[in-house]
């Protein structure tokens, strides 16, 4: 014998059938919560002035170098180093705190190599950059210690990269 069905029946049907993914919806907005607070989306940003670059005949001059040094909170030679490397010039710190380099440089190449900088050897996977650079024990390698959620990690060495010779030096460097 059929009947019809109440009202009062198919909403108890509803519910007994709605409250699987009603559990889970509420389940997976519980974890979309956990992770929004994990994850800390109120990073602080440190506010980085923009390189000062002076040009004085053929040579360049980063005029606020010592301030990003202290920014940064890493050592002087390791920053120089690294520019060094990367722009392929022979930079040298100046009696004034800046940092010459002997050709001309443009500030737009002068940030991205700062943003490269940033992102190898201070900035955090947390996105922090409070971080320190120590030197490891019984090694001669760095890592970054971050000061917000504690994690360390080995950085990599300043490499130097291609660097074209000049007129005679090959035949200077076979002599020797």
């Amino acid at each position: 014998m059929a009947y019809w069905a109440s009202e009062e029946d198919l909403k108890l049907k509803e519910t007994k059938d709605d409250e699987p993914r009603d559990e889970i919806e509420r389940n997976y907005r519980a974890l979309l919560d956990v992770f929004h607070e994990s994850r800390d989306t109120k990073t602080e940003k440190v506010p980085l002035p923009p390189p000062k670059v002076v040009h004085a005949g053929k040579a360049s001059k980063w005029t606020n170098f010592e301030d990003f040094v202290h920014l940064l909170k890493r050592p002087r030679d390791h920053l120089t180093k690294f520019f060094e490397a990367e722009s392929a010039m022979d930079v040298r710190i100046a009696e004034g705190k800046g940092l010459i380099f002997p050709h001309r440089v443009k500030v737009e190449a002068v940030e991205k190599l700062l943003r490269s900088y940033i992102g190898t050897f201070v900035a955090c996977t947390c996105r922090s950059l409070n971080t320190e650079m120590r030197r490891m024990e019984g090694l001669r390698h760095y890592e970054r210690v971050c000061l917000k959620c504690g994690q360390t990690s080995a950085l990599p060495d300043i490499s130097r990269g291609y660097r074209a010779l000049q007129k005679g030096q090959r035949r200077e460097e076979r002599r020797v």
